[in-house]
């Protein structure tokens, strides 16, 4: 019943927003008569928090497909290397717009990988993004390797921090990322935990290092070859 329910909360919502969305900027461009500044600042802020619902909204649904096991993994031979230069590349704005430094570092001759590109740059750009947002000065740096087996990657700010005792509530559903951290920003806390399921239904492993004040790491693993999509009922296509 909650699965049935959020689905059809999920299309219901997500077809009104984007006709209000629609309105709005059917207003903001002008296209129904002329708006003076004031008026357009309102508008800019009404647009800005039904992009945010949006978001959450996707959210919220992305993570109950994936509880429930409806998402249906792409399993492919993938390059990590170019899902890591993509994500720089649509992220990137986003930190030269803080001033940030924004480094990748890919070790040479990286073997190819069996896993969902699109789910994966995901939770790569989910990271990234949340590492930007909390980092007010200094870089992100993304970094890929492999060892033992698996290729390693890691997403390192030199944001706010998290202190030590608060650190397992960042993969948690709904958990505030702000809390326990110097952020002056908050966020849900699901872009964390959607990425936790990916790494883990693909056989990986998810964790974070953090020192407050200073920045924080967060590291995830996939093995080369897949052992099965694991946890929650998930099931993929096969590999082609």
């Amino acid at each position: 019943m909650k699965s049935d329910f959020l689905s059809i909360a999920y299309h219901e919502m997500g077809t009104k927003l984007a006709l209000i969305r629609e309105g709005i900027a059917i207003v903001l461009g002008k296209m129904a008569g002329p708006i003076n500044k004031k008026q357009q600042n309102f508008l800019n802020i009404a647009e800005r928090n039904v992009d945010k619902l949006t978001k959450l909204i996707n959210n919220v649904y992305t993570f109950q497909e994936l509880a429930s096991g409806k998402i249906k993994f792409d399993m492919r031979e993938n390059d990590i290397s170019e899902i890591v230069k993509e994500v720089q590349r649509t992220t990137a704005p986003l930190a030269e717009k803080k001033e940030l430094d924004f480094v990748v570092r890919l070790d040479d001759g990286l073997p190819g990988a069996v896993f969902d590109s699109s789910l994966i740059a995901r939770v790569i750009t989910n990271i990234t993004g949340n590492a930007i947002k909390f980092t007010e000065k200094g870089s992100i740096e993304i970094a890929a390797g492999h060892k033992n087996g698996s290729i390693h990657v890691s997403i390192q700010d030199t944001g706010c921090g998290v202190r030590k005792e608060a650190l397992p509530l960042l993969f948690r559903e709904f958990e505030n990322i702000g809390k326990g951290s110097a952020a002056k920003t908050s966020t849900t806390g699901l872009e964390l935990a959607i990425s936790r399921k990916i790494i883990e239904a693909h056989g990986g492993k998810i964790l974070a290092e953090s020192e407050f004040g200073k920045g924080t790491t967060i590291k995830f693993t996939l093995p080369v070859e897949p052992r099965g999509l694991k946890s929650a009922g998930l099931h993929g296509s096969p590999v082609s």
